[in-house]
């Protein structure tokens, strides 16, 4: 199996519903982590939540319980003071009382190159946000499996340009990891399988984010898959989530 089948349905694992993986935290305290050589981490980056998956050593894409024992983590970081902050969960439940020691959906700001979250007398950038959250997610994936983490996957809005893909990247350096990022509309048609891509054409693909509603059109060609078109709402996702809630 190559590395861009690896890439496929990690993201197909990512992109819908799972049994989560039991912790196994014995195995990270009292054995030496393995190396996990060129297998990615994927990242399921949403505005609201984050997931991590990987391929096992039987080729099937799973889903990482974090240090919660969830398979999905709140995109969100609450400062406690100067040194200490909180990731996930935690933060997010402390947005009631503390909100302005909280950040939360981070995402939305990555296109934002201006954006900074004041705590006290420190600014945090976009950036630095984002490495927290990928530091988590690092380390959680890492006590779970028992492995040193090296590489990750990281899908991306189609609207995302190179500024906003660097500063993932540059995130995920911070956080000890080498990124690739790939366009989401062009995962989601890979992750309809070889029956779809073995055929040529056009696929439109609604992406209901937390966020925001994206609508993209894909071209499948001789199985490779281009996107011809994509149109993000940036604030439709926010609504129907506010109408679910």
């Amino acid at each position: 199996m190559n590395e861009n089948q690896n890439i496929t349905k990690i993201y197909s694992k990512l992109s819908t519903e799972s049994n989560s993986v039991a912790s196994r935290l014995d195995l990270y305290m009292h054995k030496q982590p393995k190396s996990f050589n060129n297998k990615y981490l994927g990242v399921d980056f949403g505005s609201m939540n984050f997931r991590i998956a990987y391929i096992n050593d039987t080729g099937n894409p799973v889903i990482i319980d974090n240090s919660e024992n969830e398979n999905h983590t709140p995109s969100a970081i609450y400062f406690n003071d100067i040194k200490n902050f909180l990731v996930g969960k935690p933060a997010k439940e402390s947005m009631l009382q503390r909100p302005d020691r909280v950040v939360d959906k981070i995402k939305q700001y990555i296109n934002k190159p201006d954006y900074l979250f004041q705590f006290e007398d420190l600014f945090f950038n976009t950036q630095e946000l984002c490495s927290y959250l990928l530091k988590k997610l690092k380390m959680d994936a890492e006590i779970n499996l028992g492995m040193n983490l090296r590489n990750i996957l990281i899908p991306v809005p189609a609207h995302f340009g190179p500024n906003e893909r660097k500063t993932l990247t540059n995130a995920a350096k911070i956080a000890g990891m080498k990124a690739r990022t790939i366009i989401e509309p062009l995962a989601a048609a890979y992750s309809l399988g070889r029956d779809v891509i073995d055929d040529d054409q056009i696929i439109l693909i609604y992406d209901l984010g937390g966020c925001s509603f994206d609508v993209s059109i894909v071209e499948i060609k001789e199985k490779e898959a281009k996107m011809i078109y994509s149109k993000p709402f940036t604030s439709l996702g926010l609504t129907f989530t506010h109408i679910i809630s």
